[in-house]
């Protein structure tokens, strides 16, 4: 009997297992940090792609995103206002028929794809005016980037491309609630930039 009461139970041995490895353990640790950054960046480009209307087609890379919000201000809330956005690769399709077609490709591209069913409650929020060319309205690009630009946080080399990208004609924007959609086939980009 005295035994069976000296054993220790398996969860402990493994923890003296790992204890006495620390390469084992730091090697578990590491992936597990790996798989919750590799779990996060899919979460983002999911939850940016749904704002982006279906009939335009995306890559599958992930989305280069940035936004002014901190994480503990998501956890707690405490950023009330956020603005930010996501810029997604074209596919060469959509390259070809938005030079082949121009605006009339785009003129049905006016509902985010996550949200196209008319009962989902963000059904409005992501829905979008008509398709217009560049160049942009000055009172957006006049004092640099617009805000949901600017909070991305991109090297400023690649923000002032866009930038320029806006000033020109050859790309198409549209806006929404608080939301702008940017197309630059020349670039093969779909930047989505938000402000609340």
């Amino acid at each position: 009997m005295t035994t069976a009461n000296s054993q220790t139970p398996p969860l402990w041995s493994g923890i003296k297992v790992l204890a006495c490895r620390p390469k084992l353990l730091l090697l578990i640790v590491g992936g597990l940090l790996a798989a919750l950054v590799l779990n996060w960046f899919v979460y983002e480009t999911r939850f940016y792609r749904a704002a982006i209307p279906a009939e335009i087609g995306l890559s599958f890379d992930f989305a280069t995103t940035g936004s002014n919000v901190s994480f503990l201000g998501a956890v707690f809330l405490f950023d009330r206002k956020a603005c930010g956005g996501a810029i997604f690769e074209l596919t060469d399709t959509t390259v070809a028929a938005i030079h082949e077609r121009g605006p009339d490709f785009l003129k049905d591209a006016r509902q985010g794809r996550g949200y196209a069913e008319k009962h989902h409650p963000r059904y409005y929020y992501y829905s979008y005016q008509p398709w217009q060319p560049t160049p942009l309205a000055p009172e957006w690009t006049s004092n640099g980037k617009w805000l949901g630009l600017s909070c991305m946080g991109l090297k400023n080399r690649f923000g002032q491309t866009i930038l320029q990208a806006t000033r020109e004609p050859g790309s198409f924007y549209t806006t929404g609630q608080n939301k702008m959609l940017l197309l630059i086939p020349s670039l093969k980009l779909a930047v989505f930039t938000y402000t609340h």
